[in-house]
């Protein structure tokens, strides 16, 4: 189970999709904070959407830069 776990945290596909997940979430619960409910316009969507997209391009850069 742990080299499962090791090589499942080292796989480019998961640490994107989750750190694009967690992005997308963590915006909601910003609106959730700021107005009381979660935009769900479209406005909220491109929010929310954004949000995901800039979190998928840091973990892809990390993922892909070499460490001193």
């Amino acid at each position: 189970m742990k080299v499962f776990w090791t090589w499942l945290r080292s796989n480019p596909y998961f640490v994107t999709a989750t750190s694009t997940a967690g992005g997308a979430i963590f915006n909601a619960l910003y609106q959730e904070v700021q107005t009381g409910k979660i935009d769900w316009s479209l406005k909220g969507w491109e929010s929310i959407g954004a949000s995901a997209f800039g979190v998928a391009l840091v973990a892809v850069y990390h993922l892909y830069t070499h460490t001193p």
